[in-house]
C-alpha cells in the first residue's frame, strides 16, 4: 500500500507534496555550490571577470531559491500543526466522495474555484463548502476523491 498524504484542505487549498519542496532544495543548494565553485575558479582562469560573475549570477539566483524553499517550508509547517490537530479529532472519519463545483461566475480558461462535498455523517447529511477559492480544486471537481474529515473543527482534508 503506498503512503498516502494530505495534498488539499478546505481551508487552504494545495498544501503540496514534500518531495517537491525537498527536490527544491537540493536544487537551490547544488546552484549556490556551484556558484561558489565558479566564484572560487575565477581566480586560476584566463577570465576570471565572466567566472565571478557567472558565479556571482548563480549564487544570487540559489539564495532566490533557498529563499523561498524555506518560506514554502516553513509555511507548510505552519500549515500541518493545524492539520495535525485536526488529525487528532477523536471523531474523525475517512469517506469517498465527489466534490461538486460550487463557484457562481463563468470564467475563461481554468477558474479558481469553491469545492462542496455532501455526506452522511452519524446520521444526519453533511454539507462542507471550502473557504478558499483554488485553481488545484478544480481537477478534482466531479471526481471521486477520499477524504478525512474532523467533525469537531468541520474540515475537511483530501487525500492524495
Amino acid at each position: 500500500m503506498e503512503k498516502r498524504y494530505i495534498a488539499y484542505t478546505f481551508k487552504h487549498g494545495r498544501v503540496g507534496n514534500p518531495k517537491i519542496l525537498r527536490a527544491v532544495a537540493i536544487c537551490g543548494v547544488a546552484l549556490f555550490v556551484a556558484g561558489i565553485a565558479f566564484t572560487a575558479s575565477s581566480s586560476c582562469s584566463a577570465q576570471p571577470e565572466a567566472l565571478s560573475t557567472a558565479g556571482i549570477t548563480i549564487g544570487t539566483v540559489a539564495t532566490f531559491i533557498l529563499i523561498v524553499a524555506f518560506f514554502l517550508a516553513f509555511r507548510r509547517e505552519q500549515i500541518y500543526k493545524e492539520i495535525n490537530l485536526w488529525l487528532a479529532d477523536e471523531h474523525l472519519t475517512e469517506r469517498q466522495v465527489t466534490p461538486v463545483n460550487v463557484t457562481l461566475k463563468p470564467y475563461k480558461g481554468t477558474p479558481p474555484i469553491k469545492l462542496a462535498v455532501k455526506f452522511r455523517y452519524d446520521g444526519q447529511k453533511i454539507t462542507v463548502i471550502s473557504q478558499k477559492f483554488s485553481y488545484w480544486f478544480y481537477r478534482l471537481a466531479d471526481k471521486e476523491v477520499t477524504i478525512l474529515y474532523s467533525p469537531t473543527y468541520n474540515q475537511v482534508m483530501i487525500l492524495s
